[in-house]
């Protein structure tokens, strides 16, 4: 049905009635009914509104004498994990123990869903692999389609970005080839997520239009709330941040994680982000205060990143240096390049906003002389076109390569020539090279004193530097300023 033209809550009503009206008498040990179970909670999952899990969750509760291990994982940490996943946590830290000695399937693609949210998904990468392998062999479809659709987000999250192209295009050809088009917005909806992230935005907004344009009529919100995702991401890579917002806000409003919608933990960060640019502080303090509540931080080590940076954001700007630093000294932050690099961007954003800007001295010890590092396959950091500010018509693209925003109007400026806006502004935290063999910002020649391990000598005659093996008496004889040279040494 969910293949063709079904619609959700057809297929919802007539599972409950099933479920309902067999003689099974709730026996947890009773195979068709759990699977039943299963795929009632998949249809609920896809129609992503919480009165669809009412039936499913009195069902699986009349159970006797208790629901199945792996069934009532799943359901804690993939139907609503803002309020179920962190109690479950120390179940699936079980099941991830011995998922790599897992011959099952199904087992395997069980625990996955339970991973996902959860972000632990690289630690059943193996066995996910091994699905697609015997996929690619002429395996069953289903199995090889659901463990692409995992691979891929691990993959995107972990900014391993030509795999995720890869499988999703893989991903849609077996979906077409095997009689699994329910499956294919999932697919298309990765693909929009990286057309986002790598500027592509007319891409991007065309393919979560089809996904939406294809869910809508079938009653299935749940691919609609991950196309706004991909939405959000091409807004504000535009710098369009009302846009945002709106479709944000779309997915759960702006205060509130909404009730079985996982997916909502995905974009609290661009919603708080989206609130604070368009002057909306009192929803973004509100979505802050969700997040603290609901725990997240627990939940996840990327969604602790996000948190945190989330409650830097919203700040006022006294608390948001400690609160950032937080966020990007946080022990998993190697993990997750795209999501760092957005919260050092956002940082930077911050300090280059502030009155008065930061001085060097009052950034906390060895931030502002760190470059960011990424995984590969991933943007160093994402680019706005537009300056940095409180300004949101101006636009942005994300693509790989270092911040370097490009200053209205400087495109019209004759070569060679620097405008007040370049000029550099002693106040601000500039980044120092790692090491004296690399130059602190791309495209620029090294200095000289870099090689030489030491500064220059900055004493100046007539606005020169001395040479670097030249004394300053050598310097003020040749130059004539013979007075100068006696009066270094004072009277004789």
């Amino acid at each position: 049905m969910l293949n063709t033209d079904g619609h959700i809550d057809t297929a919802h009503r007539l599972l409950t009635a099933a479920i309902g009206g067999a003689d099974h008498g709730h026996d947890a040990g009773d195979a068709a009914l759990i699977s039943a179970l299963w795929t009632l909670a998949l249809v609920c999952f896809m129609g992503g509104r919480p009165e669809l899990w009412d039936p499913f969750h009195a069902a699986l509760a009349r159970l006797s004498p208790e629901p199945p291990a792996e069934l009532a994982l799943t359901i804690d940490l993939f139907a609503d994990p803002a309020r179920t996943g962190v109690a479950a946590l120390p179940r699936l830290e079980a099941a991830l123990r011995t998922v790599h000695y897992e011959v099952d399937p199904d087992v395997i693609e069980n625990v996955a869903g339970a991973a996902m949210y959860a972000d632990r998904l690289a630690e059943v990468r193996e066995p996910l692999w091994r699905s697609v392998l015997r996929g690619r062999e002429g395996g069953l479809g289903r199995r090889h389609l659901v463990a692409l659709m995992d691979l891929c987000t691990d993959d995107f999250h972990r900014g391993e970005w030509g795999e995720a192209a890869e499988l999703a295009a893989e991903g849609l050809s077996v979906s077409e080839e095997r009689g699994g088009r329910f499956f294919a917005w999932y697919f298309r909806y990765h693909q929009a997520l990286l057309a986002a992230v790598e500027g592509r935005f007319d891409a991007s907004q065309e393919l979560a239009g089809q996904i939406i344009g294809w869910a809508g009529p079938r009653g299935a919100r749940t691919p609609q709330v991950f196309a706004h995702h991909a939405l959000v991401l091409a807004d504000l890579g535009q710098g369009d941040y009302e846009s945002a917002y709106q479709h944000a806000t779309w997915m759960s409003p702006a205060g509130t994680l909404a009730s079985h919608v996982p997916h909502c933990l995905w974009v609290v960060m661009d919603l708080v982000e989206a609130a604070v640019r368009t002057h909306r502080q009192a929803e973004a303090d509100r979505h802050v205060r969700a997040m603290h509540e609901a725990d997240i931080a627990a939940l996840s080590p990327r969604l602790a990143i996000l948190a945190a940076a989330s409650a830097a954001i919203a700040a006022a700007d006294g608390r948001s240096v400690s609160l950032f630093e937080q966020a990007l000294s946080l022990p998993t932050v190697g993990q997750w390049p795209f999501d760092v690099a957005r919260v050092r961007l956002a940082y930077g954003e911050r300090l280059r906003r502030a009155p008065g800007r930061c001085r060097v001295q009052d950034s906390p010890p060895g931030r502002a002389r760190r470059l960011p590092e990424t995984g590969r396959g991933a943007l160093d950091c994402p680019r706005r076109a537009g300056a940095a500010g409180d300004r949101t018509d101006q636009g942005a693209v994300w693509r790989s390569g270092r911040c370097r925003p490009d200053p209205a109007g400087t495109a019209d400026r004759p070569p060679g020539r620097v405008g007040h806006d370049q000029q550099a502004d002693r106040s601000t935290a500039l980044p120092v090279p790692p090491d004296r063999w690399r130059s602190p910002v791309p495209d620029l020649p090294q200095a000289g004193h870099h090689v030489a391990g030491r500064p220059p000598r900055r004493t100046r005659v007539g606005r020169r530097l001395l040479g670097p093996n030249e004394s300053f008496d050598s310097r003020c004889r040749r130059t004539g300023h013979d007075r100068l040279a006696a009066r270094s040494h004072g009277p004789s």
